[in-house]
């Protein structure tokens, strides 16, 4: 079957903040045809149920949900003939990066929206976030809507204020209940590299060894490279270095703390290394992305990477 490609024309908010919303009121599909899109695709699902296809894969959609999918990633939507009530937020981060967030908030972004291209994974390819109460969610991601179409004096400015809030409602959810990751099996085996993987999400800063974490998980360390590479996507050490240097983008934008300082804090003991592993990951500079990026440093929200 022939993947179509759909490309995010008709916004004026993509090019010029990275940032667009489209209201599905009642959104029926029975077809099980996948396309892709240009853009990373944030839906939230505020009512009705239906299956979510990706790959082989099919995953439960029961509302109260936002499902994040990531560029290229072949996938739709099939419901039944009620229908689902969805807002699509759509995001350019190839050219864009995300607003701040508090610090207490911004360290759990990158679970689900990799602060770049480059952090993608096969764990992040969907993501989804389950709320308690789809009330807050909803209201924050029509803000952004409505702001984008009415085009009010201030709209730009308004829509990412509620972009940003709506980011931290998403955060808040995650600390509550975690994130779900669709397409994870319970199989031992899988299980065992969940485990590694989590702890190094939480003990991103901490020397570690193979051994180490080959002994936490049970294996031997030469599967659990192999089984890990396979789960991910990445060898474990890619996956350790993704995470902290997305983590050195966060305090970046929140500190003044010296860029030495940042990399100690995330893990790296040796700043020339820091920096060519940065660079060499998002395009820029450490001090360059700072200037970019920290808070108040310019009036534009989405500053534009080269």
């Amino acid at each position: 079957m022939e993947l179509v490609t759909k490309r995010k024309g008709g916004f004026d908010s993509l090019e010029t903040i990275g940032l667009a919303a489209e209201y599905f009121p009642h959104y029926v599909n029975s077809r099980p045809g996948p396309h892709m899109v240009d853009v990373v695709l944030l839906s939230l699902i505020i009512r009705g149920s239906g299956r979510h296809l990706m790959g082989n894969s099919v995953f439960i959609e029961r509302g109260q949900s936002v499902a994040v999918t990531h560029y290229g990633e072949p996938h739709t939507i099939i419901t039944d003939e009620n229908g689902m009530e969805i807002l699509n937020i759509y995001l350019d981060l190839e050219r864009f990066t995300l607003p701040p967030l508090s610090p207490e908030l911004s360290r759990f972004m990158p679970l689900f929206i990799p602060a770049h291209p480059a952090f993608y994974n096969n764990l992040n390819r969907l993501t989804r976030i389950e709320f308690d109460n789809i009330e807050i969610p909803a209201a924050l991601a029509f803000g952004i809507e409505r702001e984008l179409r009415m085009r009010q004096p201030g709209y730009l400015d308004a829509a990412m204020d509620y972009f940003r809030l709506f980011l931290g409602e998403c955060c808040r959810q995650i600390i509550r209940t975690g994130i779900a990751v669709p397409g994870i099996s319970d199989s031992p085996s899988t299980l065992r590299l969940e485990k590694v993987r989590q702890h190094l999400e939480a003990h991103f800063s901490e020397d570690f060894s193979l051994e180490t974490l080959a002994e936490m998980a049970g294996l031997s360390r030469n599967y659990l490279c192999r089984a890990f590479r396979q789960y991910t996507g990445q060898t474990v050490f890619e996956y350790i270095i993704s995470q902290r240097i997305q983590q050195a983008m966060m305090m970046m934008r929140h500190s003044d703390d010296k860029i030495f300082a940042v990399a100690w804090r995330c893990g790296f003991r040796d700043l020339s290394y820091f920096n060519r592993v940065f660079k060499r990951l998002t395009g820029v500079s450490p001090a360059a992305y700072r200037r970019q990026n920290a808070v108040g440093a310019t009036a534009i929200l989405f500053p534009r990477l080269p």
